[in-house]
């Protein structure tokens, strides 16, 4: 009898011990932590499937996760969330995972209100205890590039652009950072923007700005960056050299260079000078490239300043150009001039080279490619902790 409860005892603690080990195996897989770290609360719960009940759940399986490949015994484990929900189906281990699938919960709807119902006047959103303004809202729309049409669209766009950044802003306000940690963010700061502690006061006062301000800056970015490090396990997302080459591989046309011209140019601008001052100058640029360098002309005539440096060399890909100085571009024989009239003035165009449509090699890119995929998975990483917050937050518009 003692042998047979020592054997119970023994049965059960296997189980436990079994039911533990996959459950840690399962939180330490990458898409676990990263879901657990987003959401203060996690629930977790999971469901072993063998035999005929694999069999019979498999169009449930099918159904929930399409592309999972389970087998005759498989793992269902789901995280639940304020926000939403996370499924995962592992082999029995815990350890090889066939699927994972997302499923968010019913977001919560911004209040909307009008004008007249604000607190004052000059609220636009109040999001939680905060509020962005009208002024703010104005100040973004007019940020927008010129050829944005400044419609509904754009102005729901601006206006959740608002309301994300202010969340980000208020989950950042609560993580406490050091004295070390506000001191190598502004390291970094200053390194960024090529500026040293000795040039930093004039910089700021040049823009109105106090060295108070800086200093609150830096201390918000330092909590923004801590924040990242918390919630989005940022420090941890890498991409390998294998992965991004994998990419390449299999995106050719993320990496297709249109046919380009490289070339120069002289601009006679129309603006100031009437239509005859113009040709006459022009004409003037034209007979001193006869005897001059290229470089002497473009800075003795040329009214295009960005492009005096380069002596007016321009590297352009096809369609950006206007029609007539794209075709001058890519077809004027080399060491011969070209003369356009464009809405802009008179340029005259020298083609030096016209390089043919290709896939960039791997080797140009592979320097940036890594840092490009690694922003691109945080970008995802982000949109995710943003829902999440907007799930929990109050927000209520009053530009209804």
């Amino acid at each position: 009898m003692r042998r047979f409860i020592f054997a119970i005892i023994f049965v059960l603690l296997f189980v436990v011990a079994c039911g533990q080990s996959r459950e840690n195996d399962i939180r330490e897989l990458e898409i676990v932590r990263l879901y657990t770290a987003m959401n203060d609360e996690v629930r977790y719960t999971e469901k072993v499937f063998k035999a005929e009940d694999a069999q019979f759940f498999s169009d449930v399986v099918k159904a929930e996760c399409p592309e999972a490949n389970v087998g005759s015994e498989f793992v269902r484990v789901e995280l639940q969330a304020t926000s939403s929900s996370l499924v995962i189906y592992t082999d029995k281990t815990g350890t090889e995972v066939a699927c994972t699938v997302m499923k968010p919960k019913d977001q919560q709807e911004i209040t909307v209100k009008t004008a007249e119902e604000a607190p004052s006047k000059d609220v636009a959103v109040a999001v939680n205890d905060d509020t962005i303004t009208i002024a703010e809202v104005q100040q973004a729309i007019a940020a927008l590039p010129e050829n944005t049409p400044r419609d509904v669209n754009a102005i729901n766009l601006v206006v959740n652009q608002l309301i994300n950044q202010r969340l980000l802003q208020q989950a950042a306000a609560e993580v406490e950072v050091s004295a070390e940690e506000i001191t190598q963010t502004r390291t970094d700061i200053l390194e960024q923007a090529n500026v040293t502690e000795s040039d930093l006061g004039a910089l700021l006062e040049s823009q109105g700005a106090s060295m108070e301000d800086f200093d609150q800056s830096v201390k918000e970015q330092a909590q923004l960056d801590k924040l990242f490090k918390q919630r989005l396990l940022s420090d941890d997302l890498a991409v390998t050299e294998e992965q991004a080459q994998e990419y390449y591989m299999t995106n050719p046309n993320a990496f297709l260079q249109s046919e380009q011209a490289v070339m120069r140019h002289i601009l006679i601008a129309a603006q100031g000078r009437t239509e005859e001052q113009g040709i006459t100058r022009a004409q003037a640029a034209i007979a001193a490239l006869n005897s001059s360098d290229f470089c002497e002309v473009v800075r003795s005539f040329s009214d295009d300043e960005q492009s005096k440096d380069n002596c007016g060399v321009y590297v352009v890909p096809r369609g950006v150009l206007d029609p007539n100085l794209e075709l001058a571009s890519f077809s004027t024989p080399v060491n011969q001039t070209s003369v356009v009239t464009a809405p802009d003035g008179i340029h005259l165009v020298q083609t030096l080279q016209v390089v043919q449509a290709q896939v960039v090699p791997y080797n140009q890119v592979a320097g940036s490619l890594q840092a490009d995929l690694r922003s691109a998975l945080l970008q995802q990483r982000l949109n995710l902790y943003i829902a999440t917050l907007r799930a929990d937050a109050e927000i209520v518009s009053y530009l209804g």
